[in-house]
């Protein structure tokens, strides 16, 4: 018994030495994010000093947007497994680190999804060359966002095949020309100022409103980042995604939203004017009516009247709103447009 027991030791520490030595990151993560394995290169890919710190942190922390691994997770469950996804994380100290993910689901005998076991691996961004020369390497080329390399003033001297198709040029009518040439006129003027605080700080962030080549605009989350060497500032490395369709998602879902405000106020409202209107044509009836023949003081009335009737009309027109459309008022302010929503 205890020969077995040695044995099965020794067993387990072979096999937990072996995964470890190799050059691949190996982890095994529940649905909720909450790491059950992982070996020491997966450790080191993410800045940690061990995989027992690694095993300590939530998976989530380290993607660079949360939402990759809610996307990531629906990829392995409709497909059945993920391979060599190219996602954009970020190490225990925030720098920036690009790696191919493959995973696959876990199942108990009932069907229940217990975890996902996976392998990792860096995709290493060195560039070559310097400032007035540098590359990309080949495998920046294979991602599925836009990679641009920029000198310190924003002229582009390198772009991936993502990016030049979705500016829908070729690169070599792209490299050494402006990366603010692409921005909406409206947005270019803003682009030197990002780039100087890129270089003060290191990196920064923003969304921006690029042309393509028929004059259609993209929203980009675009990433940048300052590359030094020898101790000094060589060029701007920028990383974006395409959030095109997930804005114009959010602007009609907000649309709705507000839609459906204008209705449930338009219904309020008429509902609390109805009575008093009422209220008020009955009484201007009866005092009408019971008014002795007095033309000046029946004009008067006549006149409260019209405008009584005209508060009727916008009380109806509430009731019927059916869209959402504004008009301009004054001093820029836009007000519901009644006449064209009922």
């Amino acid at each position: 018994m205890n020969l077995s027991l040695e044995k099965a030791s020794r067993n387990v520490r072979w096999f937990s030495d072996f995964f470890d030595k190799l050059p691949i990151g190996i982890y095994r993560v529940t649905l909720e994010g909450s790491f059950i394995f992982c070996n020491r290169c997966m450790a080191r890919i993410f800045g940690f000093g061990s995989a027992e710190e690694l095993l300590q942190y939530p998976a989530v922390n380290l993607y660079w947007d949360k939402t990759d691994r809610g996307n990531f997770i629906r990829v392995i469950l409709e497909n059945g497994k993920a391979h060599e996804v190219n996602l954009l994380f970020k190490t225990l100290q925030g720098e920036p680190i690009w790696c191919a993910d493959t995973a696959r689901p876990v199942f108990d005998e009932d069907g229940i999804l217990l975890y996902l076991d996976g392998i990792i691996r860096n995709i290493p961004f060195h560039t070559e060359g310097t400032e007035s020369n540098a590359r990309l390497d080949t495998g920046e080329n294979s991602l599925n966002d836009l990679v641009v390399l920029l000198d310190l003033d924003g002229t582009m001297l390198d772009i991936n095949e993502t990016g030049s198709g979705l500016l829908g040029r070729a690169k070599s009518d792209l490299i050494d020309r402006s990366f603010a040439d692409f921005i909406v006129a409206k947005g270019r003027g803003l682009f030197p100022l990002f780039l100087a605080e890129v270089r003060k700080t290191g990196r920064k962030e923003a969304i921006l409103t690029l042309n393509d080549s028929t004059g259609q605009e993209l929203i980009i989350e675009f990433h940048a980042f300052l590359v030094r060497k020898a101790g000094k500032m060589d060029h701007i490395r920028g990383i974006a995604k395409d959030i095109t369709e997930k804005v114009r998602h959010r602007s009609e879902e907000l649309a709705r939203e507000r839609f459906e405000g204008v209705l449930e106020m338009a219904g309020g409202v008429a509902h609390k004017m109805n009575q008093p209107l009422t209220i008020m044509n009955n009484l201007l009836q009866e005092v009408l009516d019971a008014l002795p023949d007095d033309p000046d003081q029946r004009e008067k009335l006549g006149r409260i009247q019209d405008q009584m009737v005209k508060l009727n009309e916008i009380a109806a027109k509430i009731r019927c709103i059916n869209r959402y459309e504004s008009m301009d008022y004054i001093a820029g302010v836009k007000i519901v447009d009644l006449d064209t929503l009922s």
